[in-house]
Parts: structure tokens; sequence; C-alpha cells
């Protein structure tokens, strides 16, 4: 068994590819364990970046970064790699079987309409990045505010801010 971790400088010094090895071979399972991480890219990494990284980026963008972009690219390469490898196996033995059992010419008629499913399949994928990017920037906002109210709680009661704030999120 192959396993290729990809991660994080949290993945690097809690050295989760080599205890994952350490249990499988525990229970009499031979793994090939790769990471591609970078190290030190966490905390200290961004304590080293120039007050204009932070003066361009505002804090719930990073926090998103650092939560949901690494949710979604862990979610994207799992399951696109599997599903890609399932639909090209079952697509080319369907098309094999149809060939040489049933008829090349009605193979054909056939996959006609696969042209347009897969037309469809790229216009699809466009509207889902556009929704996804929305998602994150709207989910980078929330994180924003969030840390300002809280960052800002003695004034906002100071002020007797309280409802103002709440109607933010409302």
């Amino acid at each position: 068994m192959k396993i290729l971790f990809i991660g994080n400088s949290h993945t690097f010094v809690h050295y989760v590819p080599l205890r994952v090895k350490h249990f499988l071979e525990e229970h009499g399972l031979d793994a090939d364990v790769t990471m591609l991480s970078i190290p030190a890219v966490g905390l200290d990494y961004h304590l080293q970046l120039s007050q204009t990284y932070f003066n361009h980026n505002k804090t719930g963008e990073i926090m998103t970064y650092f939560t949901n972009d690494l949710n979604a690219v862990e979610e994207m390469i799992g399951w696109s790699v599997i599903s890609v490898f399932d639909s090209a196996l079952l697509i080319s033995m369907c098309i094999y079987r149809m060939i040489t059992y049933v008829n090349l010419k009605l193979t054909l008629y056939t996959l006609a309409p696969m042209i347009l499913v897969g037309i469809y399949g790229f216009y699809m994928g466009n509207r889902m990045d556009k929704a996804f990017e929305a998602r994150q920037a709207a989910f980078s906002r929330l994180n924003d505010e969030v840390q300002e109210s809280v960052t800002a709680e003695r004034v906002i009661k100071a002020f007797v801010q309280e409802e103002r704030e709440y109607q933010k999120f409302v």
C-alpha cells in the first residue's frame, strides 16, 4: 500500500506519516509512506512576514486560509482521484464490452450524447468554482467580522453598541 501525505508544518512536526506507518506495520500491513509538506510554515512563518502582508490581507482571510482552504483542498484531492479513476475504468470497460458484444455502430450512437454530458459537466464545474469562491469570500468576511468584534468587545460594550453588532450578523 502506498500513502502520500500532503500537509503543513503540523503534519511534519508531529510525525503523522511515520506514526501511520508504525500503526499499519503493527497490524501486519506493509506501507510505503511519503510526505509532501513544507516544514515550519505555520505560526512561526507568519510571524516573520512583514506588516505590509497583514495590511493587505484581512485577519478573516488569513484564518480562512488556515482552516477552510486546507479542508477544501484535502477533500478535492481525495475524492477527485477516486472519482476520476473509477469513472475512467468504468467508461473504458463499458465501451469495450459494447464494441465487442453489441455493435460498433450502435456503440457510437450511444456515445454521442456523452459529448453533451461532457459540455454540461464543464459548464457546471465553472459554476461550482464561482460558487466556491463566493462562499470562501463570505466565510473570510465572517471570520474578519468575528475577529474584529471579539477584539473590540470592550469598546462595543463601553459605547453600548451590542445591538448594532448583533444586527451585522442577522
